[in-house]
Parts: C-alpha cells; structure tokens; sequence
C-alpha cells in the first residue's frame, strides 16, 4: 500500500479516542503522525474601513484633542482618567500605529497629538488605514495549510514522524513560486490572526497587498486518525493540527479523496471479524461504565447495538443487561423513545419483547396508547408487526 509506519504519541492516542468516543460503536482503524513540509510567508497588506474604539481610546483621544498641553502626555492622560500608565501606554501604542494619534519627542517625553484634518473626528465610528504584516504558512501542493502562530520556528529534525506521504518535493517547491494570495484569503487571515483590532466592533477589510517575503522553512506536525462507523458502515478521517490545537479538514480531505475507497474495503472485509467485536466491546464497556443512564447516551447507545447486523447472540445478551438497567433507572418516556429506536431499525428481536412487555406492566396504558396510535398512522407496518406482538404478550393468540 506504500504507507508510512504507524507512529503516534500519547497525545494523539487520547484525541483518537475523544474521537471514538463521541458516538458509541464506533471503531478506530488507525492513528499515526507525519509532518507536512511548509513555507512561512509574511505578506504586507494595507486595511481600510471603521472600527469603533473602545471606551478608553475615546477617553484618550478626546484628552488630546483638547487642546490642553498637560492632556498631551502619558502621565497627564493616565492621571486624568485615573487608570494604570502600561494600559494607556497600550492604546496609545495601537493609536498611534493606526495612525490616529501621532507621537512626537519632547525634551526626554512625548507629545501626543491628532493628525492634520483629524482634530473634530468621530470618536464612535474612525476611519482606520494601515499597512500590516500577515504570517501564512503554505504548501504550494494544498495551499494555505492555515495561518500561522507568531512563534512558528518548528523545524524538522532527526527521530520527528516521517514525511506527509502524499506530498512531492520538488513539486512542491516548483510550485511555490507561483503561490498567489487572493483578497478573500487574506481577509480571512487577517481576521484569525487579530491584528490587534476588536473584529466585533470593526468594519475593515484589506484593500491593497504588498509583497511577500519568504521567512523559513517550517515542519507542521499533524494527527491522522481513520475511524470505521459499523452502523452506517463508512469509514471517515480527522486529521488533528497539533500547532493550531484543530482539526485541518482540508487536510482530511485530502486523505478522504485519495484513501477512502481503499480503507472501505479493508473494513467491510473486517466487518465480519474484528470491527463489529470490537464495537461490541466497546458498546459492553459504556454498559458496564453506566453510560446509559444518561437518555441521549441510552438512546444512542441502543441505536449503535441495533445498527450491527452480526453477533446475535452477544448482542441479545448486551440489550438484556442494558434492559434491566433502563427498567430500573428510566422512565416510561424514556422506554417509549427506545421503542421507537427498534422500530426505525425494523428490529423486533434483541431485547424488544423484553421491553415492549414492561412497558405492557404499566398500570396507566394513556402513553403507550397514544405512542401506538401515532405509530398507526406514520408506520402501519411496523405497527402490525408490534401490535401482534402486544396480542401475544398480552394472551390475546
């Protein structure tokens, strides 16, 4: 098959089985790590637009604005509005690099003052245009894999997991030349990376894009992790960005469009052996963990068990625990719902009889009735298949 060497750490073994976990019967085929050759690329581009300041820089600029030289300062502005010195010093920082405010030395201090033109401006609403810096991290092969940490300096050493197996070299760099920014893209970083600038409370967008300027090479290590679902008996991938602490689901992707059709045989193959033993394990874990007696994890703990299609014998056994379970600590309600698990899996065995015959027990019959006649008019089948079941049960036949 020409795949790498399964290689994976404790950290990607506890994100494979958060995955696993998140739905019951589900089975983990494979979990491995590889690195992905990347490029970081710092790219100038120019934002334009409005942003809305925040109540302390409205404070600040109206200070300058005012006219009143002991307003001008860093210490009359933090005395004035009685606030911390490094906090105004913040904004007035951003203020200034945004270019709303300028800042000009002093005799050993700086004078703060607002821009020609600016003096009577709109403190809730300012119009805002500077050059920034973005940080993209790019395989010329898939593209921008994401934006990047400031502090991305990872590179590939000896004994780290191998290289992505999809991924061409000299293609890849080949390509790298040719690699352009769109405008939505870069809106798109800009707004991952922050820049500094409440998103929430601005309208900015980038309207020029400067050069870019290659700044190293760079390793990005990723989680592949295949699981098989043996109720809908598909195989899918999460591919885990240990860098970013997500998921790449263009990366996944990828894998999906070049493996799935190979790794869905293999585990229809398995289907017989070892994916559905080891789902039923799974699902004998959860019941002996009690996880059931939680309703939405019952529900879907049922709709895993009811979903396989081998096993009987074992599966016959697992509902009949689970049954005493759900009589003992679930309401009528609850009995109602699964009832309506067997009848969306058309399975009236492996535990059925069991329940339908206790809910039977019950010496108000209003909801069940009620439950039946609904049933009556959305499934008539499946409602004589119950319905004679409730007649023999019952000593009618």
């Amino acid at each position: 098959m020409g795949w790498v060497v399964e290689q994976k750490s404790l950290e990607l073994d506890s994100i494979a089985q958060d995955v696993v976990s998140a739905q019951p019967g589900l089975v983990l085929q494979e979990a491995r790590e590889w690195t992905l050759p990347a490029a970081i690329f710092t790219i100038a581009v120019k934002v334009s637009g409005y942003r809305r300041c925040h109540l302390v820089e409205e404070f600040i600029i109206k200070c300058i604005g005012s006219g009143l030289p002991e307003l001008k300062t860093l210490l009359g502005i933090a005395g004035l509005l009685k606030l911390d010195e490094v906090l105004v010093k913040e904004c007035l920082s951003l203020l200034v690099r945004q270019g709303l405010v300028t800042a000009s030395p002093a005799g050993g201090d700086v004078i703060y003052d607002l821009p020609e033109g600016k003096q009577k401006c709109q403190t809730t609403q300012i119009p805002l245009a500077f050059w920034t810096e973005l940080r993209v991290s790019v395989n010329a092969q898939y593209g921008i894999v994401e934006p990047c940490r400031q502090n991305a300096d990872k590179i590939c050493l000896e004994g780290e997991p191998p290289v992505f197996r999809y991924c061409r070299h000299r293609e890849e760099q080949t390509k790298r030349e040719h690699f352009q920014l769109s405008r939505e893209q870069a809106d798109y970083i800009f707004a991952k990376q922050g820049q500094g600038v409440d998103l929430e409370e601005a309208n900015l967008s980038i309207t020029e894009m400067g050069d870019r300027q290659f700044v190293q090479e760079q390793q990005r290590t990723y989680g592949e992790i295949w699981v098989y679902d043996p109720s809908a008996r598909r195989v899918f991938c999460r591919v885990w960005d240990f860098e970013n602490n997500t998921f790449s689901e263009k990366l996944a992707g990828v894998l999906i469009e070049l493996e799935s059709e190979q790794r869905q045989q293999q585990a229809q193959a398995a289907t017989q052996n070892d994916a559905v033993v080891q789902a039923l394990k799974q699902l004998e874990a959860q019941l002996l963990a009690g996880d059931i007696a939680d309703e939405t994890k019952c529900i879907a703990w049922f709709e895993a068990l009811l979903g396989l299609s081998e096993h009987n014998d074992i599966r016959e056994i697992l509902a009949e625990e689970a049954l005493e379970q759900v009589v003992a600590g679930h309401s009528l309600s609850t009995m109602l719902k699964l009832l309506g698990v067997y009848v969306a899996a058309e399975e009236y065995q492996i535990g059925f009889n069991r329940l339908l015959e206790f809910v039977m027990r019950q010496e108000d019959h209003s909801e069940l009735i009620q439950w039946l006649e609904q049933l009556y008019a959305e499934h008539f089948a499946a409602y004589a298949s119950i319905t004679s079941v409730y007649r023999r049960l019952a000593g009618y036949e």
